[in-house]
């Protein structure tokens, strides 16, 4: 059986409170295929790998985090994003993306996927009640060393994770952030460790001159958690098929810089 796509946008519009966010991505269905929906695929990123894998798995819909189309961007549809575009177009398959939505979700979002992973209880938002500041934070069940929070987060998430070493001490709170989190450095810290995707050149010494822990596993490792927890609400929901392609680029890196002879 058959889901209309428009009413599978109106519930994750709905989950996510998508309207209530001052958002750089156009959030919702940013490219119509075919109407009714059965199979869908949830990735990161909707890149032509992603793309491509939709089209081999037979998918009418992709969900991702990080869409096609952001606001401000007067980038023509050329090159790669002329081939991105045609594919989805020449297959009719719907193009559905969440990006702060996403990550501020207590149910489905990024950054409570990670909390889930480490935390023993419910996380809350770094400003208490506002979801539009995207960052969380919540205590540990226990007192961990550092390296065993980026043991976990490397082995859930199959990533590698930096853990800074200018900070020696054992770690009871979070901050997490998933994608780019250096602006959790701001102000006050109230928390032992900040977990995030990636992190700036000035944020690994403000950082240390807080005291605070840095664990850095890569801006799309952070990011796989909220298209999963969707895809499975959305899956039980409107009884689809759902298969993923949940990729993180920076394997590639990891993979060559410690085997050089694999080009």
């Amino acid at each position: 059986m058959a889901a209309d796509i428009l009413d599978i946008v109106h519930e994750c519009d709905r989950v996510l409170d998508a309207g209530a966010f001052n958002d750089v991505a156009y959030n919702g269905l940013q490219v119509e295929g075919r109407r009714a929906c059965k199979r869908i695929m949830i990735a990161c990123t909707a890149s032509q790998r992603a793309i491509d894998s939709a089209i081999a798995g037979k998918a009418d819909t992709i969900l991702v985090h990080h869409g096609l189309m952001w606001k401000g961007n007067s980038q023509p549809y050329t090159g790669i994003y002329k081939k991105r575009l045609k594919a989805l177009l020449e297959h009719d398959i719907n193009l559905i993306a969440y990006h702060l939505p996403l990550d501020a979700s207590k149910q489905y979002g990024n950054n409570a996927y990670l909390a889930q992973l480490l935390c023993g209880k419910d996380p809350e938002w770094v400003e208490p009640g506002n979801p539009q500041s995207i960052g969380m934070v919540c205590d540990l069940k226990e007192k961990l060393a550092p390296y065993e929070i980026g043991a976990t987060l490397s082995t859930n998430l199959n990533c590698g994770v930096l853990v800074s070493q200018g900070v020696q001490k054992d770690v009871t709170s979070l901050g997490i952030c998933s994608g780019s989190g250096s602006f959790m450095l701001d102000g006050e810290c109230d928390f032992d460790m900040l977990i995030t995707g990636d992190c700036t050149e000035q944020g690994w010494h403000i950082a240390q001159e807080k005291g605070i822990v840095l664990g850095v596993m890569g801006h799309d490792s952070s990011e796989l958690g909220g298209v999963r927890l969707l895809g499975r609400y959305l899956k039980e929901k409107f009884k689809l098929e759902l298969f993923s392609e949940l990729y993180d680029p920076m394997q590639d890196t990891a993979l060559a810089l410690m085997n050089p002879s694999k080009r």
